[in-house]
């Protein structure tokens, strides 16, 4: 077991590797209308390649989960971003909209892998009390980068929207591997150094009501997230008819407030606890999309998505930090289920979503949504326990 102490580029060399995972969705998140263009086909049609992806990662998973009891979570890390690299390339040169949709699912495959395995090497480094500011501190380099992004968004497009893939998305990612290569630690093990099978690994997971519940919180909650983040950019468009350059200053916007929220929450999350930090916000996530899609007024549906962001900071630590406590003789098979529970609800969230949206607009996507993270509190409320106060 590597120390933290013992290792002072292991948080530094996490927080780059977590940047792998998001330079393609927030390319994305800005260039659906676009997509929809190029290949001649809707928004909703053209918004499945994130559904794609996120399935791809859900389908990943269970094996990931094997995987975990087996080999070093560094391996499995490095796989990950490669095969990021790999999907940034490809979207790069599709000349279809079916091989954009395969490459595209590859980046979802690649990130199903690499933030379990950093969360693995959290839990298996870092002491209970100090894991939410930790994990706030490594999530926060995808919003910090976001908030670059979106102040140059409009003029990285000027090269079309593949080759921002090209000049954006690849060279973040390629960077990312090569550090993770260089700095993340080789003789990192893990808790249960002998662990039974894989059969009754999985046993004790599925078979242990507060994992499950944790898991439903998770799913409940990507599908509300998930619908927000991708249709973020196209909501302000169609509804308020804001320009790409606007649409990235608000993305700026949210994704600072989200850096703050992540950098503030681990003291507040350690006192009041793992469970009730991810209950609250996740009931407060469902309020706010529910008021961001009612807005009639862009400013307040301006405030409303500030105020989910910071929430959302929140309930990513917490989350986390809730998981990563139910079993750690399994971390990370369990963060690996956690992560397939992430993409189903951010493939869920991303299809009913786009197909609400269709048929019946933004506001009924937003009433949907927020209710799924009503749903989310109660399944987490009702049976998950606490490491940080059931343990005591």
């Amino acid at each position: 077991m590597v120390a933290e102490s013992e290792n002072n580029l292991l948080v530094p060399s996490l927080f780059v590797s977590q940047l792998s995972v998001r330079p393609m969705g927030i390319l994305t998140g800005f260039i659906l209308l676009e997509i929809a263009q190029t290949f001649n086909t809707t928004i909703g049609v053209a918004g499945q390649i994130v559904t794609a992806a996120s399935l791809a990662g859900l389908l990943v998973a269970p094996f990931l989960a094997a995987l975990s009891m087996r080999y070093n979570p560094r391996s499995l890390l490095l796989a990950g971003i490669g095969t990021i690299t790999i999907a940034s390339l490809g979207c790069s040169f599709a000349p279809t909209y079916t091989i954009m949709l395969v490459f595209y699912s590859l980046s979802g495959l690649g990130a199903a892998m690499v933030t379990p395995m950093i969360m693995t090497i959290i839990g298996e480094t870092i002491q209970e009390e100090k894991r939410p500011t930790v994990i706030g501190r490594i999530v926060s380099s995808t919003p910090m980068l976001s908030t670059i992004a979106g102040l140059f968004i409009a003029r990285i497009l000027l090269w079309g929207w593949q080759t921002a893939y090209l000049i954006f998305a690849f060279p973040i990612i390629l960077l990312s591997l090569i550090l993770a290569y260089l700095a993340v630690p080789k003789n990192i093990q893990r808790k249960n150094e002998n662990p039974p099978s894989i059969k009754e690994g999985f046993q004790q997971i599925i078979g242990y009501r507060s994992a499950v519940s944790c898991l439903l919180g998770t799913l409940f909650t990507m599908m509300a997230w998930g619908s927000t983040m991708w249709y973020f950019a196209s909501f302000f468009k169609e509804i308020y008819g804001v320009s790409t350059s606007t649409v990235g200053v608000l993305w700026s916007s949210n994704t600072f407030v989200f850096v703050v929220g992540n950098w503030v929450c681990g003291k507040v999350i350690s006192k009041l606890g793992f469970k009730r930090s991810t209950v609250l916000s996740s009931l407060l996530m469902g309020v706010t999309i529910i008021g961001f899609s009612q807005s009639f007024s862009y400013p307040i549906a301006v405030v409303f998505r500030i105020i989910f962001s910071f929430i959302a900071a929140f309930w990513m630590s917490a989350s986390n930090s809730l998981v990563l406590g139910q079993i750690p003789e399994y971390r990370g098979a369990m963060m690996s289920i956690t992560s397939g529970s992430s993409a189903l609800g951010n493939a869920l969230g991303s299809a009913l979503g786009g197909l609400i949206i269709s048929y019946s607009g933004y506001v009924w996507m937003g009433v949907f949504m927020g209710i799924m993270g009503l749903l989310a509190s109660i399944a987490v409320f009702s049976f998950a326990n606490d490491p940080m106060i059931d343990s005591e």
